[in-house]
């Protein structure tokens, strides 16, 4: 007997590593003892399309920044100057780009199940793409639970079944 779960969208700074979500189903009891041995989570891991933007500007600033010094084409006070100087040279945001703070991401995207058979922890799983997945050990329980962890944009649903064609039903179904 397969069961569908629906887990929710969670938002954040997407130029920031998205928090760990933890998420764990209720505790299916059973008058039988059943086999969970496959399942499948389908998720999105997120948009970086703003977090690579601000890199790239940071890095177009640098380069523009490293232009001038290397090719010893910075303005100051005094006018144009080509050529090296010994000593100081000011440093100001009329010749040189301020450079801004660098842009950091703290995290890679992770995704882990976890499966509790009659309590017990009895399986763990990263998670990297969607594709079905078997759940080992396969023996039988009454007492289910399923927790996943993990820092993706969202997971749309997670689907486990006894058999892999059950499983496919269910894929058809949703």
């Amino acid at each position: 007997m397969g069961y569908q779960t629906e887990i929710y969208e969670w938002e954040g700074d997407p130029t920031q590593a998205f928090a760990n979500l933890v998420w764990k189903s209720r505790q299916y009891n059973h008058q039988v003892r059943l086999r969970y041995g496959y399942g499948r989570i389908y998720f999105t891991e997120g948009d970086f399309d703003e977090y690579v933007a601000l890199v790239n500007e940071y890095n177009d600033i640098i380069k523009r920044n490293l232009d001038l010094l290397g090719y010893g084409k910075i303005i100051h006070d005094s006018g144009p100057w080509v050529g090296f100087q010994l000593g100081t040279l000011p440093v100001t945001g009329t010749y040189l780009e301020d450079v801004p703070q660098v842009p950091s991401y703290a995290g890679d995207k992770e995704l882990t199940l976890r499966v509790y058979r009659n309590g017990a922890l009895i399986f763990t799983k990263s998670i990297y793409s969607e594709k079905p997945f078997r759940i080992e050990p396969n023996k039988r329980g009454r007492m289910w639970e399923f927790e996943i962890e993990g820092n993706v944009e969202r997971i749309e649903a997670a689907d486990f079944a006894s058999s892999m064609d059950e499983l496919k039903q269910l894929q058809r179904e949703g």
